[in-house]
């Protein structure tokens, strides 16, 4: 109940001036993006894994990258010596911390196995990750791991996401994760927030299918008024094969459709 509880001093002679230094008007809106997670400007990051419409032998996946003019997806299966390549699709971001350029690939086609990939271009490559494929008879289990809300407005309460996955890994094995939404808790607005979102479940969101619906909190704000009901930034994560609509879309994985 105090406002000089929200005011910290700082030192200006040992401080970092390039954060710190008073800044008048002309240098633009303040924002909170200060201290917060930054898009890497050495390799992709937010890698996501789709299942395509067909599950069973397709995966979609997406990447951020800073602005580039082209990306190239590489995999191939345990044992083999080469790579495929493919070139990815991309389209530009804006957040309000930095320009970014979003990569889409789709991978058809593919037998029961183990597979290595990698995103990126010379010089800035993703870790190499690995998924699975497999052959989904009627006798076999399909297991679905549900989550929802991990939305957050600062790294602290994405912590909380981070140890809730951790012992979800630790303990539980699974096929497909479904997320029902509201990931973010400001859609466009700060986007560390999905940065956060996917550096604290990599093990998980890099490695198996990731399906997701838009919550109203992952919708960004219409400029004319107000309301929360652009899904602009919810397309820029995901890479749904017959998406019908934004978070409209259907797939198949063993004997289940999915709707």
């Amino acid at each position: 109940d105090s406002s000089f509880l929200d005011l910290e001093p700082i030192n200006l002679v040992s401080a970092d001036v390039s954060i710190y230094t008073p800044r008048c008007t002309k240098y633009g809106q303040w924002i909170n993006y200060y201290n917060k997670l930054k898009l890497s400007p050495l390799k992709p990051t937010m890698i996501n894994m789709c299942c395509g419409e067909d599950g069973n032998t397709t995966r979609t996946f997406t990447w951020h990258t800073k602005p580039t003019l082209m990306n190239y997806f590489l995999y191939k299966k345990e044992g083999e010596e080469e790579f495929k390549v493919v070139e990815s699709k991309t389209e530009p971001a804006y957040y309000y911390d930095t320009d970014a350029t979003v990569h889409k690939v789709i991978i058809r086609d593919l037998t029961p196995g183990t597979y290595i990939y990698k995103c990126g271009e010379e010089g800035m490559w993703s870790d190499e990750y690995k998924f699975e494929i497999k052959r989904v008879t009627e006798e076999d289990k399909i297991t679905i791991l549900l989550t929802s809300d991990q939305q957050g407005i600062n790294q602290e309460e994405y912590e909380v996401w981070k140890k809730a996955n951790d012992v979800i890994n630790e303990n539980e094995t699974y096929d497909i994760h479904i997320n029902a939404g509201d990931i973010s808790n400001d859609g466009i607005e700060f986007a560390y927030q999905w940065r956060y979102y996917y550096e604290f479940a990599k093990k998980d969101l890099y490695t198996k299918p990731h399906m997701t619906t838009c919550g109203n909190n992952d919708l960004t704000r219409n400029t004319q008024d107000g309301k929360k009901t652009d899904p602009i930034a919810f397309g820029w994560y995901f890479n749904y094969e017959n998406e019908y609509l934004p978070s409209c879309y259907s797939w198949n994985y063993g004997y289940i459709h999915f709707v």
